[in-house]
């Protein structure tokens, strides 16, 4: 008979007990980490501009809702839709190699996501064309994705 992979039945208990163990602001080391990588892999593949990673509110948010919303942007490799569906949306998993002592491709899934709970907005070009998702915790199903419009 064959193995059955194992499955999590309560992923916002798993995410929040998992952010529990980490201190309060390692959402910021966690996604500047990844801008940081996003940028190392566009120069891998030829790219030789400078890399810009900026912390900032995001003022449209700030306009058009009136509410404050931390914003990191990175001219990095960006990510398709469907990686996005892929890297941010399954735990444990990431677009660079894993290693015990280097990428888990946990970290700003577990930090930022229960920080922020109403939504990670994920704006993202690769090759001319965008996605818009929101990582967000649906009060039914717990953490996941949402796709809008762009």
């Amino acid at each position: 008979m064959p193995t059955q992979g194992m499955q999590v039945d309560n992923t916002a208990f798993l995410i929040e007990k998992l952010a529990s163990d980490c201190g309060p602001t390692q959402y910021v080391r966690e996604l500047t980490s990844n801008a940081l990588q996003a940028i190392e892999a566009r120069r891998a593949a030829g790219w030789k501009g400078e890399g810009l990673v900026i912390w900032d509110v995001d003022w449209k948010a700030v306009d058009t809702h009136d509410v404050y919303k931390l914003q990191i942007s990175d001219n990095g490799t960006g990510m398709t839709g469907q990686e996005i569906q892929q890297y941010i949306n399954h735990l444990s998993s990431s677009g660079r190699i894993q290693d015990r002592a280097k990428n888990f491709g946990l970290g700003a899934k577990i930090t930022a996501s229960v920080k922020s709970p109403a939504g990670l907005v994920y704006k993202s070009w690769r090759d001319g064309s965008g996605t818009f998702e929101v990582s967000w915790k649906d009060p039914e199903t717990g953490y996941g994705l949402k796709q809008l419009e762009l």
